[in-house]
């Protein structure tokens, strides 16, 4: 797949002498719904270049205009693509042939976006901004060039300036890669790779995501959606074969019914404490083997040693196991709980004894009480002491 190789081009420019144009305006929201970028062309600016009807306005908008047809370089006012985060603004971009974007200054999240398209926001200091507007507003046909290895920009009357640029995107572009393509090139098909996305996709960029990485192979994609996006993880199924993980937010084994029983995912990624301990884990790992779903269950991070080795007990003995997320717990833990699980190669060993396998030292434990959680940098319990359910 990769992202657009940029190396050295040239082009005259074109003026848009505006400020804060954001991405609304780059992009009318109604186009988000678009997955792919082909077609997203006549998307770009749209409200500036077509009437109601469809028709183009007269005069035209710059980008319509024959004196500019075929260029690729726009020079904008300061603060170019702010707004909200959508991508599609340097989908529409890109589409429309634009290369590169000169300003005085560009919203972050626009930059970073641009970038992973192959589009260079280009900052220049406010007199030579001037003056590439003021050569562009001409019409003048003198193409400006672009250097990508050397980050220069060659004017049009002949000067050359330098311009910044991140060094990793500068490589990845030279190269033609995007950050997974770096990654499979550095350690190749063979480790597993999986990305957590916590939901903070919108469902028409989950669905694209998904699309997208699907040549890299990944073992899964965790949370690309809130778990009640049933409508959108179908969308996802419809247009790729990348595997979904979700659950970690669940509290009780029916809440994955819909997820499992569609078809929609592929691992539940939930905490055997959470769900209520290792027989409703049981009950859980025993409808995904029904319906060729695997477990992967969720026992690293802020967890214990007693709930990791509840999980790897129910992994052992259940056809539907998956993978078991891990975690090495600190010498003092080991200490207080005597049978840890051990991790070894990249694999989880119980201690064989009975029951889970593991014990307390109450005289340690004593000295090292339960802290009562702060605000900030932990997450909610899902469980109260008791056993209560916690709902949000």
């Amino acid at each position: 797949m990769g992202a657009p190789k940029v190396e050295r081009f040239s082009s005259a420019l074109v003026p848009l002498p505006a400020e804060n144009v954001d991405t609304d305006q780059i992009v009318p929201a109604r186009y988000l719904k678009v997955v792919v970028k082909s077609g997203l062309a006549d998307a770009l600016f749209h409200d500036w270049r077509f009437n109601e009807d469809g028709t183009k306005k007269t005069p035209p908008f710059v980008l319509d205009d024959p004196r500019y047809a075929g260029r690729s370089i726009l020079v904008s006012g300061d603060n170019f693509g702010t707004g909200s985060s959508r991508e599609h603004a340097p989908w529409a971009l890109d589409a429309f042939g634009i290369k590169a974007i000169v300003s005085t200054s560009f919203a972050d999240i626009f930059k970073n976006n641009a970038l992973k398209n192959g589009i260079l926001p280009i900052v220049v200091d406010a007199a030579l901004h001037a003056e590439l507007m003021e050569t562009a507003r001409s019409g003048d046909a003198t193409p400006a060039t672009v250097d990508l290895a050397s980050a220069t920009l060659t004017t049009p009357s002949g000067a050359t300036v330098t311009f910044t640029i991140d060094p990793f995107a500068q490589k990845m572009l030279l190269a033609g890669l995007d950050e997974l393509d770096f990654v499979r090139s550095k350690v190749g098909f063979g480790p597993k790779l999986c990305h957590d996305v916590h939901s903070h996709l919108s469902g028409i960029n989950a669905v694209e995501f998904c699309r997208r990485v699907q040549p890299y192979q990944m073992f899964f994609i965790e949370d690309v959606l809130s778990p009640e996006q049933l409508d959108w993880y179908k969308q996802i199924r419809q247009n790729c074969t990348t595997p979904q993980a979700v659950g970690e937010v669940f509290s009780h084994p029916l809440e994955f019914v819909p997820l499992v029983t569609q078809r929609l995912i592929d691992f539940v990624r939930c905490r055997v404490s959470g769900i209520g301990g290792i027989t409703p884990a049981k009950k859980l790992a025993t409808l995904c083997e029904y319906h060729g779903v695997r477990t992967a269950f969720q026992e690293g991070g802020e967890n214990d040693p007693i709930n990791q080795l509840a999980a790897y007990h129910v992994d052992i003995s259940h056809p539907a196991f998956g993978i078991q997320e891990e975690n090495a717990f600190p010498p003092v833990a080991q200490e207080m709980l005597p049978g840890c699980a051990e991790i070894r190669g990249g694999y989880l060993y119980g201690s064989g004894k009975p029951g889970l396998g593991i014990d307390i030292n109450e005289q340690l434990a004593a000295k090292h009480p339960i802290q009562p959680m702060t605000e900030g940098g932990h997450y909610r319990l899902d469980r109260t002491l008791d056993g209560a359910v916690v709902k949000p």
